[in-house]
């Protein structure tokens, strides 16, 4: 069990109570093709560069774990990360710092948003996230985060997001976040949508 500290709890306690309904979602006809029966992957990154404000933290990686199961012509709520962690980041003063994902928390969806056929890349949404930056004395919480997935070579690619409920650690709520880092997804997974 990894000790996430009382900041992670008390972030946990900001979360709303009602969740939206549905991802806002982009034309059906999504396929997706993984090779695990279950629809389960994982992924692992190299370094996870966070920038919020002026407060900048390094991880050396991270981990993720969830489901994007096989499906023909199915909708763009592809599938969701069910829980992820960094450990051993630390910023510029030396002040360690982790990241959660909650396997609690039933948002994380990937929702598909728009396909590059010549690319093979996919540009995804994170809908309704709940991703904890702590460190031993106060947290703050990504609401919102891009990303995106391409075929060749089973990578997802995180970038911008957004700090949501309330802030923290004198960040506010609504400030932009870089959250850069590139995953190898386990197994390979491939992912179509639909023609612009």
């Amino acid at each position: 069990m990894r000790k996430l500290g009382t900041a992670l709890a008390a972030s946990a306690a900001l979360a709303p109570s009602v969740l939206a309904a549905s991802p806002a979602s982009a034309a059906s006809g999504w396929t997706v093709v993984n090779p695990s029966s279950t629809g389960v992957f994982t992924a692992d990154s190299g370094t996870l560069a966070i920038t919020a404000g002026s407060t900048a933290i390094t991880c050396p990686t991270m981990h993720l774990a969830g489901t994007l199961p096989s499906v023909s012509s199915g909708p763009a709520g592809l599938g969701r990360i069910g829980n992820g962690y960094a450990e051993n980041c630390t910023d510029a003063k030396g002040v360690t710092w982790g990241v959660s994902i909650s396997s609690g928390w039933t948002g994380d969806i990937l929702d598909g948003q728009s396909y590059d056929a010549a690319a093979g890349r996919t540009e995804l949404t994170v809908f309704n996230p709940f991703i904890i930056v702590h460190s031993t004395s106060c947290s703050f919480i990504l609401s919102a985060l891009n990303a995106n997935y391409t075929n060749s070579g089973s990578v997802l690619r995180t970038g911008q997001g957004t700090v949501g409920y309330g802030g923290g650690c004198g960040i506010a709520a609504g400030t932009a976040v870089s959250f850069a880092a590139a995953f190898t997804v386990s197994p390979a997974i491939t992912i179509t949508g639909p023609s612009a």
